[in-house]
Formats: structure tokens, sequence, C-alpha cells
């Protein structure tokens, strides 16, 4: 790969389910001034906006992840209501101008027939070879709960070569086992950040834990025991839910730290939390404390993303809560030894909470640029309102996106993740069809200004990245 392609590198993430993680995509670019970046692009779906029901079989649908396959092409992925008891994935592959996509499974649409009675889909990602992977949660009964990995061929066939008939279950306990995030990893596997409830007799301790698993879905022996390594940062409440994963196959996970509850407080309080792993599952002693990095923000964070500069510098975003409630978006600047970058934000750490009319943003997507600067994708949790805020490589806002810096949607979509495709900004979430109560699957789509050239993984070139 030439310096000139590395040097144009954009990064993209995609939400979980009530925005507990991301998912991360390496795309190579350049810019292009074909159109001012942060405007509604009209030319995709329906005026900006594309949508798809699956009534009268499912009356509501959220999307909670999305990727762009090698080929342009963008697949969502969800969990659907079939009754109030019972859920089931949901995969939906769009062309790039928003169109269903007939080639993909049943007319654009992949219904997994997995056989427990509630599944859900937190996370996907894109192997090397252009395969799907989903991650998420299969509950074989009431508070049962197993890790489910799923595999898919860029047509929507499962992959009948992983796992069992293209499908891994875990059990790692006998409670509530849930995978929250996947990235490949450079070797051709695939890496899982999820959470994990030690003793189910307190279910308010929860520690990290991440799995990696080989390409046809067996644990790797040579990672931690049976692929499984658990990492406690010895309090209340840890919660992993984002991955990235180094080029030097070092694993970074990252989430919400706890602290020992204290019942005068409201709630449990936590701090942006990261751990970062050696390729055989030991906590790299040269990252933080021994592997863990700690960060205060307010009284209540936790980060939902995690994406890795060509540098080796770490960004992460999440959403952080006041003694009072309030949200806010926080953005925080690692070194790649874990220390704060204090040359950005403010000594490391950036709110946007005074950002025009948007002050109790949530956020849900982070990407970055081939010039260092960042998109955040928002949601606003009083208008109710979603878009891309873009900010400079030192945390000031680009006045020269969107308007003002915002990029507004222009019609509400809970966005919960965002892709480069193409020249477009692609966010995809889900609303509520119009006059009917029930919620699709949704996607907009802005000018993004940048174009792809070439779709890589990190750490190897041939396919598109994931955390």
């Amino acid at each position: 790969m030439s310096a000139a392609v590395r040097k144009n590198l954009l990064w993209r993430q995609a939400s979980l389910p009530d925005g507990l993680g991301t998912l991360l995509i390496v795309l190579a670019i350049t810019l292009s001034s074909a159109h001012a970046a942060g405007e509604v692009d009209t030319s995709f779906g329906e005026n900006g906006l594309a949508a798809t029901t699956l009534l009268p079989d499912l009356p509501g649908v959220r999307a909670n992840s999305a990727v762009v396959l090698p080929d342009g092409r963008i697949v969502v992925g969800g969990t659907a209501i079939v009754t109030f008891t019972e859920s089931e994935i949901v995969l939906a592959a769009y062309l790039p101008d928003g169109t269903l996509d007939t080639s993909f499974g049943s007319d654009g649409i992949v219904r997994p027939d997995y056989p427990e009675m509630d599944d859900q889909l937190a996370s996907m990602t894109v192997t090397r070879d252009g395969n799907i992977v989903i991650v998420g949660i299969a509950e074989i009964a009431v508070a049962d709960q197993d890790l489910l990995i799923g595999m898919f061929s860029p047509s929507g066939d499962p992959v009948e070569s992983f796992g069992e008939g293209g499908a891994v279950r875990r059990d790692v306990t006998d409670f509530r086992d849930s995978a929250r995030a996947v990235a490949a990893h450079p070797d051709g596997g695939i890496v899982l950040a999820a959470a994990f409830v030690p003793d189910e007799s307190n279910l308010l301790d929860r520690d990290f834990a991440v799995l990696k698993y080989l390409a046809d879905g067996t644990p790797d022996p040579n990672f931690g025991v049976d692929g499984l390594v658990i990492t406690d940062f010895g309090n209340f409440e840890d919660e992993a839910t984002a991955v990235a994963v180094q080029d030097d196959g070092r694993i970074i996970v990252a989430g919400g730290a706890g602290f020992e509850r204290d019942f005068s407080d409201i709630g449990f309080r936590s701090d942006f939390g990261l751990v970062r792993y050696l390729p055989d599952g030991s906590l790299d002693p040269s990252f933080g404390d021994d592997g863990r990095v700690r960060t205060p923000v307010q009284f209540r964070s936790r980060i939902v993303d995690v994406i890795l500069t060509e540098n080796g510098n770490i960004i992460v975003i999440g959403e952080s809560q006041t003694e009072l409630l309030q949200r806010v978006v926080a953005l925080a600047f690692y070194r790649a030894d874990g220390t704060l970058d204090t040359a950005r934000g403010d000594a490391g750490v950036l709110l946007l909470e005074s950002f025009s009319d948007f002050p109790f943003a949530c956020g849900r997507c982070l990407l970055q640029q081939a010039d260092g600067g960042i998109l955040v994708g928002v949601n606003d949790v009083t208008t109710p309102e979603s878009g891309v805020i873009a900010l400079n490589a030192d945390g000031t806002i680009d006045r020269a996106f969107g308007v003002d810096g915002y990029g507004r949607h222009g019609t509400f979509v809970e966005q919960r993740a965002t892709v480069i495709a193409g020249e477009r900004i692609v966010s995809a979430g889900f609303d509520v069809r119009p006059g009917e109560g029930f919620e699709r699957i949704a996607l907009t789509a802005l000018t993004g200004g940048v174009t792809a050239e070439t779709v890589f993984f990190s750490g190897f070139e041939g396919g598109e990245a994931a955390k």
C-alpha cells in the first residue's frame, strides 16, 4: 500500500442496541470538492431518506449496525419485533443510492432461521474475504442468554463452514451473556467485546470480557482460556461496549469502569474505561496502569466507540451524565501508551455541551477524516433531531461543515450506525412509519465530499475493516 493511500484514511463506526457499542470500518479516501460536505443528499432514497418496513410479518424493526461491502453496497442489521415476548434478527442490503438490493436474500431482506425465542443483533463487521459477521444475543429462556455469532456471504446466505450452519453460540455463564461489539482481526479471526456477569447472585457486578475466534468459528486456543479473557476494574458495573484491533494484533476494549455503589448517589458512578491486551490475551503492561486506563469525565460516563488513528493514537466517544442526569457527548483523546493527549480538548477530554441549540446530544457515531478532522453522529433527546457534528483535529468546531459545523439530516432518524459509502455519509437506524406508529429501518444521507478509492482492513489489504 502506498504512503499516499495510507495517509488518506477515513474511519467509520456503527453502534449497538441502546447505543452500547460500535463497529469500525476503514476506507482509504481522497477529498472531493464536488459537493459541500454536510448537506442532505437528495439523490439518496427519496430526498435523502431510504426507509423499509417489514409489515405485516414484523410490526417493528430497529437497525442497530451497518457495514459497507467492498462493492459499495450497504448492509444494515437490526432486531425486529415478532410478538411482545419474541424478537428476531433482520439484515437488509441497499445499493449505494439507497434502493433495496433485491439480489440479497429475499428481495433485499435476510431473516436468519435461528431457533431461540429471542435473538437480538448488536454489531456487525466484514471479513477480509467479504463475508458479513453479526454478533448479539440468543435468549434460550427467560434470563438465560448466550453469545451469538453469525456469518453470511455477500449474497446473504449463511456461510456453512462457520460454526454450525453459519452460526456459533457461546454459553459463558448460566445467566445473561451479551456480545456488544465485534472486530475483524488481522490474522483472519474475529474478536468480540462482551458483557459478563461473573456471579448471578449479584447482577450488579459485571466485568469486561473479550473473546477471540478463528475464521471457522472455533475459539482461538492461543488466546486466554478457550478464547476468553475476563478483566475486572475492581468495582461494580464494568461494561465493555466497544473493541478495536491494532495492526500488530493487540486488542483494545473500551466501555465504562464502575465504582463501588454509594447508595446516597443516584445510581452508579462510572468513568471511561479502556483495556489493551497482547495478542495472546494477556494485559499489555505498556498501556496505562498494567493494561488498564480509567478516565473520569462526569458523574456517569461510558464509551460507546473507539477508533485507532494511523499514528497509533486512540480516540473514543461516549455519553456522560451529570448528577442531574443531563447527558452530553464526550470525546477523549489518548496517546498510544494510554495517556491523555492534553493538546486536544480540555486536557484530552472534550464535552460537546454547548454546541448551538444541540445541548443534550447522545453520541452514537465517530469517524475520523484524512486530515485528522472528526465527525460525530448525534441524536438530540429533546427535539427530536439527528445529524452529524464536524470537528477539526484540535477538537474545535469545523464551521465549514453543514451549517456552522452541524449537518442536519432533515428528518429525525434514531441513528445507530454511520458509514461512508462513496461520496455519502449514510446514517442507519430507525424512525416511525408516518400515521401508523410502527418502527421501520431508516437510512439518511449527507454529502460527505469524499470518494472511496481503496477499501482495506487495518493490518492488511483486500477487505473492509471493522473494529
